[in-house]
């Protein structure tokens, strides 16, 4: 759970085209102080040097910094489709799960196929479609669409989930 302060700044969800190391995704609702006023920031905002509004006053949030020794993989295959999202959050105690189901469902995404469904322990699903999974073997966060918010979500897991 890291501080914040004022030499960084907000970039509300969906307001970002990137994530960077050091950028900290917000896992849980955290209030601070931008521009002379008290915000609540919701899960999936980022926190870092190239966002817009400014924080002014040092805060802790409930969050994870991206780091090198963080891995978050886009598995890609020739075998991809389009889909509608329909997100089915199969682990119910992920709260950013809910925030990406609530911006994301509805949306027309291209998705990639043919991975190892049994070496994954699934987190997201859409229809018959994995879309962020944990690798048993390799510890690390995969998922199945570029999208930044999918992304995001991905690397808000190891707040939820210590893995090495």
């Amino acid at each position: 759970m890291p501080y914040v302060d004022n030499s960084l700044s907000v970039c509300r969800v969906g307001h970002y085209s990137d994530l960077r190391i050091g950028n900290i995704i917000v896992t849980l609702p955290s209030v601070i102080k931008s521009e002379g006023r008290n915000i609540t920031v919701p899960p999936l905002t980022v926190i870092g040097k190239n966002c817009d509004e400014r924080i002014d006053t040092l805060a802790w949030v409930d969050g994870i910094a991206i780091s090198e020794g963080l891995k978050v993989n886009l598995r890609r295959s020739e075998k991809q489709r389009k889909i509608k999202l329909n997100i089915e959050v199969t682990s119910p105690n992920v709260h950013t799960a809910y925030t990406l189901k609530s911006l994301m469902d509805g949306k027309e995404v291209t998705i990639y196929e043919n991975y190892e469904k049994d070496r994954l322990i699934e987190i997201l699903r859409s229809g018959n479609h994995v879309l962020v999974g944990i690798d048993k073997e390799s510890k690390s966060v995969e998922i199945f669409c570029n999208d930044v918010l999918i992304k995001a979500f991905g690397y808000s897991l190891f707040y939820y989930i210590p893995l090495p």
